[in-house]
This record gives structure tokens, C-alpha cells and sequence, in this order.
């Protein structure tokens, strides 16, 4: 089932999470303030049949809800969720989580998980004229304001109340990681510095892709990318990614035609990042850990499996178009 990684958050489907865990987390004044359809006995119960309801939804493709736990101490610090029955996204997070940036942390993974895997056309999300610090969040994510329209508050007694709407399309999102006119979407300025990254696509005899996990000690530890490495100043890509696929796998690529088959940018906290993707079927040697990450050959039909980085997740399902 899907889980989501990011540097500081781990997100699974909510019906994984321990109900009364859930529910203690919820128990907050200012979040039943401003999450509509939180209702006020909201507990262990209720959080139950939400976790049933959600996890049928989800095999449905109706609803995709997620639970955030932080990484360090595995503790739920909150919610993100989008149903696409009614076209709305929603999230929320514990009191000590607020403030440091974590929300935007699971927004931008969701969204992605939401537009390249899901497909999802447009998502819209309503926010309490009051709620300034969800406004900024969406904005950063590059929502656009749509109106006003009115929602029933669940959190108090069914009433319906005014809120802000905002909407991004697949289209916007997709323009706000290249479209310096768009960087708010992907949270970047023009002043960020660019790190550039070659990588491959190593594919086997039995049509399998090679992933590598990151180590313990790297940011996003845990998670399965394709091998390569930053280019070094005076490199080229190619030369990059053979000297990155002879020191990190002990292989040899130097024979093979090293066309690229695609690129991806994404913007992370501090820098973008520009990777070209070159798919490899011939080299010499057999590919083996020597900076301690683990290897995988993955089949195709498996690749959506393994909790990816932001920036290789968009490229699976190129991968399905080239090798399926």
C-alpha cells in the first residue's frame, strides 16, 4: 500500500494508524476551530469508522486519506487528505508540529502522489477566512483563489459557514516546476541554487529496474531512487554518470550509448534540482552496494511500491510508457 516519505514525515493510509492515537491528536480547540468536518466527539470510535470508510473509499479511487507520523518519533502529528468524490482537500496538524514548515512538507508530497500517480485534473480546498496560516500553505503550493462558497461546519452543529476556495490544476502544477512566473507553486525563488544530477535507469534482461535506498545519515533516508550522483563542476552528465555508476555500483557504462530518456526539476527546500534520466540495457559487471545502500531490481508493474523522492516519483510512469 502506498506510503509516502519525505525528509521529516512519513505518511500512510490513515486506516494504519492507531484510532486512539488519532483521536488523542485531534484533540485540539484551534483544529476544531478551523477543520470543518471535524465534529466536536470526534474519538476513538468515530476515528474507527472513519479509518473503515476511508480505506473502501480508497480502493474506490473515492478518497485518498493519509496519516502523518513524524519520522524521529513515529508519533501521528496529523492528517492530509483529498476525496475526489467532492473535489476536496483538507489537513491538519497537531498543536507542537505547527510552525515549522511540516505541513508544507506533506502538501507537496500529496500533491505530487496526487497529480503524477493518482492523475487527478484538479483539486480545490476550502479554507476559513480566519485560517491565514492554511491560506499561506496553498498559496505556496500555488492554489489560486476561485470565490467564496459555503460549506457545512460539522464542528459546529452543521451550520453553513463562508470560506475562501482555491484550486490548482494538473496543468498549473505541472507549468509551477518549470514556469519561473509560477515558482510559488513549487515553493522556490529564482535566487535558489541549481543542483544538477545525472541518473539512470539500469534495466535487466528480464526487463527489471535497479533501485538504490538511501542510507541512514542522507537526507531522505529510506526512500528508493535510481542510481547516479551529482555532476561535478567541469562534467558533463554522461561523464558524471559514469563515474557515479563505477564508484556507488562498481559497473562500467563507458560501451553503452548514453542517450537520455527524460529529465525531471523539482524544487526542495533550499535548492532545484535538474536530473536527466538516461536508460542503460548494457554494461560490464555486476552492480553491487559500495556506499552502503541497498539494491533492488524492481519489476515494472512493483516500481509504484517503493516510496520514491519527490523528484524520481513523476518519472515511473514515463518508465511504464518507454518499457511497457
Amino acid at each position: 500500500m502506498t506510503r509516502l516519505l519525505t525528509a521529516r514525515l512519513e505518511l500512510v493510509p490513515v486506516w494504519q494508524a492507531d484510532p486512539e492515537a488519532m483521536a488523542a491528536a485531534m484533540n485540539d480547540p484551534l483544529l476544531r476551530r478551523f477543520t470543518l468536518r471535524l465534529s466536536e466527539d470526534t474519538g476513538p470510535d468515530e476515528m474507527r469508522a472513519f479509518q473503515q470508510d476511508s480505506q473502501q473509499a480508497w480502493g474506490e479511487g473515492r478518497s485518498y486519506q493519509f496519516a502523518i507520523f513524524d519520522r524521529d518519533t513515529q508519533a501521528p502529528i496529523g492528517g492530509i487528505g483529498f476525496r475526489a468524490d467532492i473535489n476536496s482537500f483538507g489537513y491538519w496538524l497537531t498543536k507542537d508540529a505547527r510552525g515549522k514548515g511540516l505541513m508544507s512538507e506533506a502538501v507537496s508530497s500529496v500533491l505530487a502522489y496526487l497529480f503524477d500517480v493518482v492523475g487527478v485534473e484538479m483539486i480545490k480546498a476550502g479554507t476559513d477566512p480566519d485560517n491565514h496560516a492554511s491560506r499561506r500553505i496553498l498559496d505556496k503550493q500555488g492554489f489560486q483563489p476561485i470565490g467564496c462558497e459555503q460549506m457545512e461546519a460539522a464542528n459546529r452543529g452543521g451550520v453553513m459557514v463562508d470560506c475562501d476556495m482555491m484550486a490548482l490544476s494538473q496543468e498549473a502544477y505541472r507549468l509551477g516546476k518549470t514556469n519561473a512566473g509560477c515558482f510559488g507553486a513549487a515553493g522556490v525563488s529564482l535566487a535558489q541554487p541549481l543542483v544538477l544530477v545525472a541518473a539512470a535507469v539500469l534495466i535487466d534482461r528480464d526487463g527489471r529496474v535497479l533501485l538504490a535506498q538511501r542510507p541512514d545519515g542522507k537526507s531522505m533516508a529510506g526512500l528508493w531512487e535510481f542510481p547516479g550522483g551529482k555532476v561535478q563542476e567541469g562534467e558533463s552528465p554522461e561523464l558524471a554518470l559514469v563515474r557515479e555508476l563505477r564508484e556507488e555500483l562498481g559497473i562500467d557504462v563507458t560501451t553503452s550509448c548514453l542517450a537520455p530518456l527524460t529529465f525531471a526539476s523539482h524544487a526542495y527546500q533550499g535548492f532545484h534540482l535538474l536530473m536527466p534520466l538516461y536508460a542503460i540495457r548494457v554494461w560490464d559487471g555486476e552492480p553491487e552496494s559500495r556506499e552502503g545502500q541497498a539494491l533492488k531490481w524492481v519489476a515494472l508493474n512493483q516500481l509504484r511500491d517503493y516510496p520514491m523522492p519527490p523528484a524520481d516519483l513523476p518519472l515511473v510512469p514515463l518508465l511504464f510508457d518507454f518499457l511497457g
